[in-house]
């Protein structure tokens, strides 16, 4: 049996213990954050040793996924600080996370880690960080990777060798689509291509290059105009709030006119992009999410506005309120008693199909059904209680089939009228409230960019 045979055979077999951690580390993620979904993993299919890079700060929680989508053991070097409780550190033990000392990623234990990865076929990974502005003009982290894949790779020789596999994690959680997350594997990097140079300082620094160019490629992002879209509508948004603000003022004469959205917004847009598109997409969904909102709101209160000069009398008001309190009673009662055909001819039934398939007997079908219904309570009624009960039962029948029809179009036509009338302010304040939490999302991502950037803030 050759070196591929004897990798492969021992890729398939998973030990007990790792099968075990994933398992619930799959359930941990569902749980937690939703279904994960991979999405582009062929990279990850090919038999050797692999190095994970993943671009992102140390997170268990995304380790944990990593490992649920994939066939193989990976194995994590993450910092202690990265994993916390009694729950996530037995997990971690299950899967076999290599803790790392404080200090450089290219510790002894992690190339020992990856050197054993490698004679045994399997994949370590890493976090590697895509820092928003540096003095260096390679990452560190990403420097670290290499020279681990590179000492590693040496290490090994005479075998299949390394390959990189940039891998990208898309987590919607804390965002309003929160339910999945997603991954995406990266073209790989052969290491032993990066062996060999001039000197190994420059093979290094090639390999962490190529390292970099893989994560910034990430499939996430958003493209440019849907870029520009985003920027546009934060830009409406942030007008609208300072619109609101300044009119709140007294004698206040200063308009947005004119205002543009500050350049240092922008680059910080454009970098969450390329670095950490997940941040961005979560602003854009709360934006869309807040657009949606008002959206509903000016519908509403158009609706309201053209509703006639009936929704603004207070005697009107009141005369269809009392009319819903006094007729329900009688629509529950014509409910009680339609349960059978409404539930036989609503859309998504075999008779609700067939009536809409054929719109020219479809009132036929209908007139049948509540007909044959009337048969058949009468004569349960005339079974149990005598004729005379059923001959009045019978008058009924018809009389609260009226009265449910009319309290349907009552609720309608007018009292959905009076809740959205009664709602509008209420909801108005609950927009104010979603705005104001997005601009201050929006506020701890800048002043995060701010911080990397080591400038001064810009207001």
């Amino acid at each position: 049996m050759n070196t591929t045979d004897t990798q492969n055979s021992s890729k398939a077999e998973i030990p007990f213990a790792y099968a075990l951690g994933r398992t619930c580390a799959r359930r941990w993620v569902n749980s937690s954050r939703g279904e994960i979904r991979l999405l582009r993993g062929v990279a990850l299919d090919t038999a050797g040793p692999v190095l994970l890079v993943l671009n992102g700060s140390p997170n268990f929680l995304h380790a944990a996924a990593v490992a649920s989508a994939l066939d193989r053991p990976v194995h994590f070097l993450l910092p202690q600080d990265a994993c916390r409780g009694l729950w996530a550190r037995w997990l971690a033990s299950q899967l076999g996370v290599i803790w790392q000392e404080p200090g450089p990623t290219d510790s002894a234990s992690a190339l020992s880690a990856a050197c054993e990865a490698h004679g045994r076929g399997e994949a370590v990974a890493l976090f590697a960080e895509m820092e928003p502005s540096r003095s260096e003009s390679l990452s560190p982290t990403c420097v670290a990777a290499a020279k681990l894949a590179l000492d590693a790779n040496a290490a090994s020789a005479g075998g299949p060798g390394f390959s990189i596999v940039p891998l990208h994690v898309l987590d919607s959680y804390g965002t309003l689509a929160a339910g999945e997350v997603l991954l995406a594997a990266g073209s790989p990097i052969t290491v032993r291509e990066f062996q060999g140079g001039v000197s190994a300082e420059s093979s290094l620094r090639t390999l962490a290059g190529a390292l970099e160019d893989g994560l910034s490629q990430n499939p996430f992002r958003l493209d440019e105009r849907d870029l520009r879209l985003f920027l546009g509508d934060l830009e409406q948004i942030l007008h609208a709030d300072l619109e609101e603000d300044w009119a709140a003022r007294p004698n206040w004469k200063q308009t947005t006119e004119g205002f543009e959205i500050s350049r240092f917004v922008v680059e910080c847009a454009e970098e969450l992009n390329a670095s950490d598109p997940a941040a961005l997409t979560g602003l854009r969904i709360e934006l869309e999410h807040y657009r949606e909102g008002v959206r509903r709101w000016s519908l509403h209160q158009a609706k309201v506005e053209t509703a006639g000069e009936w929704l603004r009398s207070t005697a009107s008001r009141m005369r269809y309120w009392m009319e819903a309190v006094l007729e329900a009673p009688l629509a529950f009662y014509g409910f009680i008693n339609h349960l059978i055909p409404i539930a036989l001819l609503m859309p998504g039934s075999l008779l609700g199909r067939l009536a809409k398939k054929d719109p020219g007997h479809a009132w036929l079908l209908r007139v049948l059904v509540v007909l044959t219904t009337y048969f058949v309570l009468v004569s349960i009624c005339a079974r149990q209680w005598g004729r005379a009960v059923a001959g009045y039962y019978t008058l009924t029948l018809p009389l609260s089939g009226l009265a449910l029809w009319r309290f349907g179009r009552l609720i309608r036509s007018r009292i959905r009228l009076l809740v959205l009338a009664r709602t509008l302010q209420r909801r108005k304040e609950g927009l104010r409230d979603l705005r104001k939490c997005f601009i201050e999302h929006l506020n701890k991502v800048r002043d995060e960019y701010a911080k990397a950037v080591t400038v001064p803030r810009i207001i």
